[in-house]
């Protein structure tokens, strides 16, 4: 049970944190990065679209499809591997975009960087999840 409590709230941070990048960007508002980052440069960056959509807005699919998967899974619905494997894409993603801030933008953004660690706990829990 506390496996479940723990991945609906990374879920719902993940979807706040995604929310509010989308919010500032839709209202031209220069975000403030706590850890002496440039969170502008990153989300102003070309590499922050994908498919011509924004990194926020697939953040927020995301987070909203993997809850949506994981009440599936809860209520026997679907199986573990699918929720894993979308898990493992995500982090494979926020690791790739992560790298970029590191050596192409070579600036951080506390919200990105956020996203990123909350899909590495989504995809322990439910690894944790598959092995036991």
């Amino acid at each position: 049970m506390i496996l479940y409590l723990g991945f609906v709230v990374i879920c719902i941070l993940g979807i706040m944190d995604t929310i509010y990048l989308i919010n500032k960007n839709k209202e031209g508002k220069h975000l403030v990065c706590p850890i002496n980052g440039n969170c502008n440069a990153v989300l102003q960056s070309e590499w922050n679209k994908f498919l011509g959509v924004k990194n926020e807005v697939w953040g927020l699919l995301y987070y909203l499809g993997v809850f949506s998967l994981a009440i599936l899974f809860y209520y026997n619905f679907l199986p573990i591997e699918i929720l894993l494997l979308i898990t493992g894409l995500g982090v494979l993603y926020s690791a790739f975009l992560t790298g970029i801030q590191i050596f192409k933008i070579k600036e951080y953004c506390v919200f990105c960087l956020s996203s990123a660690g909350f899909s590495v706990l989504l995809f322990i829990m439910v690894f944790y999840s598959y092995i036991k």
